[in-house]
């Protein structure tokens, strides 16, 4: 007789068990919600394309044994200058274009080709068309586009000697980028 009991017991606990849970589930059911999101996006591809373009000489265009080009790339301009005196100077103006659709920022301004010993009697300046520097972090929004001047100029240099003056005179090979990276 104990084991009808115990048997019996055994099955209103399963009896109860599956009670339960359906309790819970018929619950839950009547709790939680169904939440429906409509909605259109697009997206789209992104791209990386700074380069520069409209290269100009605006001044000493004839000390100029090579005129300006760009590298295939579009991101060095390169040029050859003869600076026949003291006081010549060469400027160039180029665009820098952000013809992609990220945002970027500027990590650093190189120029390529001067000696350190040539670095004391020739100036070589790159900045912004307005004479502000081009600086760490400056911004160039997609499909902006900026003004660079490039100025070599020819200083005199004191006190100097009038026989060491042909010596000094000389053609100078000359490239800069300005790289960037995405903000």
């Amino acid at each position: 007789m104990e084991e009808k009991n115990e048997s019996k017991k055994r099955k209103n606990y399963v009896l109860l068990i599956i009670l339960l849970l359906l309790c819970i589930t018929l619950g839950y059911s009547l709790v939680s919600s169904n939440i429906l999101i409509n909605g259109t996006t697009n997206i789209r591809r992104s791209e990386w394309n700074i380069h520069f373009d409209n290269v100009n000489v605006t001044n000493g265009d004839s000390l100029a044994v090579v005129p300006p080009s760009v590298n295939s790339q579009g991101t060095i301009i390169s040029f050859s200058i003869n600076l026949n005196k003291i006081d010549d100077y060469y400027e160039l103006v180029a665009d820098v274009y952000n013809e992609g659709t990220v945002d970027a920022k500027v990590t650093d301004c190189q120029k390529i080709g001067l000696s350190s010993e040539q670095e004391e009697y020739i100036e070589y300046n790159i900045t912004y068309l307005d004479g502000s520097p081009i600086n760490e972090g400056d911004i160039l929004r997609a499909g902006e586009r900026k003004k660079i001047k490039v100025n070599v100029k020819y200083l005199k240099l004191l006190p100097i000697n009038e026989d060491d003056l042909n010596d000094l005179y000389e053609t100078v090979n000359l490239a800069f980028s300005v790289n960037y990276i995405q903000n």
